[in-house]
């Protein structure tokens, strides 16, 4: 055999062992993490890992306060993939806002899983993990739940670790706190306090209970992220959440919530759009939105939308002249409007309270009598067929919020027809609720909350844009990334 063959072989052969260390190392990536570049970060995992070691029994409860792009998703899943690496016989929960996000979770997760050590991990970048399951070889078991399920469903297990990302509600606070009563566990709670003094922030934040420690982690100071991802973060963050999602720290809003609308930028003339519809129906689209009441008038509006710039105009609005109009005579106002763009109509969004049975209607107690006379079955009956919204009051505002935002380089993606006196009125009135003090000390909810008046025609323009985001989402997967120093999973 000559000397290049035998070259050549030795070549092959270390190329061969690249390629396999190189599969290893996708495979069990937190054997592989720098712990040393990210030092807050690095001091909250040692911190959890140590109290789950029993080398510091004076916290039980970890809360990172964490802006966005700062790590803190991460710091949760580092720390659950690093329990499986190094720890035995541990029963974990991680939990989080909806099943959507938890599998956001789940896949940062899989990113750093040791998968040498798992015995049942089957994941999928569609479902996540099957039956909602990993199971080390170890004898570790992580079970994932969300906020959306009822407590009552969170009952019945005693658990070394629970990871609650994003904020939750007090009673799935207390009830997790219960789950980790038997074993002395540990929780760590890591979310964006977007909701201002809620009861969960009042117990956590700057807390005098020494079982609670607090965090701070924010873009600012993670390694990871180029000065231009940052610089380009913080231009796109609105000013109400500065305090929030820059500096992670809870805050209250206060003034106009829209304080970017600007009638010169997002109203325009009205134009003839059955044309564009007839003309190109692939691009354009014709949606609805019933704002509903049983006293206060029932607000409609009809939405335009460009899909291949993603832009929503907003076209026509309808408000009941005169309160506790009945649901027919409505409906037929909104026939009468739609007029020839009837048959164009991709959908009628309407609040959840249309689901609310009407007790004035309601005669008798049969099984099949409680949804019989609901606001929506009345819609239904007078010919208009609606769906039910997506109800989540602060990603509406976000995601209308991001549909206003311009600059000279970038367009709105939100338009109101000029004469569309409503909706312009709503727009400028449009604010937070004030409150009587800011005194943290307290202990009072002082929740971000939007003062309930004349927000009609923007409960319908939220939920509107709401819909556009999840479709969106389910079609595509184009949202631009940050620029990365370092190729790690998730920053």
């Amino acid at each position: 055999m000559d000397l290049v063959t035998t070259s050549n072989q030795k070549v092959f052969a270390l190329l061969n062992e690249l390629e396999q260390f190189k599969i290893y190392k996708d495979k069990n990536k937190i054997e592989f993490v720098d712990f040393s570049i990210y030092k807050d970060q690095t001091e909250i995992i040692n911190d959890v890992i140590d109290r789950l070691n029993k080398k510091n029994h004076t916290h039980n409860i970890f809360v990172v306060f964490g802006g966005n792009r700062s790590g803190k998703t991460e710091t949760g899943a580092l720390i659950t993939s690093k329990i499986f690496h190094t720890m035995t016989n541990r029963r974990m929960w991680a939990a989080t806002y909806s099943n959507l996000i938890v599998k956001t979770i789940q896949r940062k997760i899989n990113d750093y899983l040791p998968h040498k050590l798992m015995k049942y991990a089957d994941y999928n970048p569609v479902r996540g993990f099957k039956n909602e399951l990993i199971i080390g070889k170890n004898n570790n078991f992580l079970y994932f739940k969300t906020f959306e399920q009822d407590v009552s469903t969170w009952q019945g297990d005693d658990l070394d670790f629970i990871w609650l990302d994003e904020e939750c509600s007090y009673e799935h606070f207390k009830e997790a706190m219960i789950r980790l009563a038997d074993r002395n566990g540990v929780m760590l709670m890591t979310f964006t306090s977007l909701m201002g003094f809620t009861k969960l922030v009042n117990k956590v934040w700057q807390s005098e209970d020494e079982t609670i420690k607090n965090y701070i982690l924010t873009a600012e100071k993670n390694p990871y992220l180029t000065d231009l991802a940052k610089k380009q973060l913080r231009a796109s963050i609105d000013e109400d959440d500065l305090k929030s999602r820059w500096e992670g720290m809870p805050a209250l809003k206060e003034g106009l919530i829209y304080k970017q609308f600007k009638q010169d930028v997002h109203c325009t003339e009205r134009f003839n759009y059955l044309d564009l519809i007839i003309n190109n129906p692939k691009r354009y689209k014709l949606s609805e939105g019933i704002d509903p009441h049983l006293r206060t008038p029932h607000h409609y509006l009809m939405f335009l939308y460009d899909t291949q710039n993603d832009i929503i105009y907003v076209v026509e609005e309808l408000k009941a002249p005169e309160e506790s109009l009945s649901i027919s005579d409505f409906s037929l106002l909104i026939k009468h409007n739609r007029g020839k763009t009837a048959k164009y109509i991709e959908y009628t969004q309407i609040d959840t309270s249309s689901n609310t049975p009407i007790p004035t209607q309601k005669v008798h107690n049969e099984e099949d009598q409680e949804d019989q006379y609901t606001i929506r079955r009345e819609f239904l009956k007078a010919g208009i067929d609606t769906v039910l919204v997506s109800k989540d009051n602060q990603v509406g505002i976000s995601s209308v919020k991001d549909r206003l935002f311009y600059s000279e380089k970038i367009t709105p993606k939100l338009f109101v027809f000029n004469d569309l006196k409503g909706v312009i009125w709503e727009f400028q009135r449009y604010s937070w609720a004030k409150y009587q003090s800011t005194t943290i000390e307290e202990r009072k909810e002082m929740i971000n909350d939007v003062n309930k008046k004349d927000d009609h025609f923007m409960d319908i323009i939220k939920y509107e844009a709401i819909k556009r985001k999840l479709d969106l989402k389910l079609m595509e997967n184009h949202q631009e990334k940050p620029i990365y120093k370092v190729p790690m999973a998730g920053y």
